[in-house]
């Protein structure tokens, strides 16, 4: 499913944040500093990462998704549109979230 595009929206990265190769950053999308975006990871339009958080490889943080301060997501995981993730949160290897219709689901 294609969403338009937002020309508008700008892509935040903050201080020394390291970003591996392959990923995916889309517009609007704000990362905190000091954070590890691991190989081929995407992080979608409208997704907040906080500081100090740590996304693994081929994980995949979605629309609208928020994740507070020293979030770690491991490798291969799929936190879905509109999660809120509680500070401090260990999210492990290869978990799927889902989102039913207008239900939102908070974790952490």
């Amino acid at each position: 499913m294609a969403r338009p595009g937002v020309a508008t929206r700008r892509v935040r990265i903050g201080a020394w944040t390291e970003i591996m190769p392959f990923v995916v950053i889309y517009e609007g999308a704000h990362i905190g500093e000091h954070c590890l975006i691991g190989n081929h990871a995407t992080v979608r339009e409208g997704a907040t990462v906080g500081d100090r958080c740590i996304i693994g490889q081929y994980a995949c943080v979605s629309y609208d998704a928020e994740l507070a301060d020293e979030v770690r997501v491991q490798n291969g995981t799929l936190i879905a549109d509109g999660w809120k993730i509680g500070r401090g949160t260990f999210i492990g290897v290869n978990v799927s979230t889902i989102r039913l219709n207008s239900i939102s689901f908070t974790f952490g």
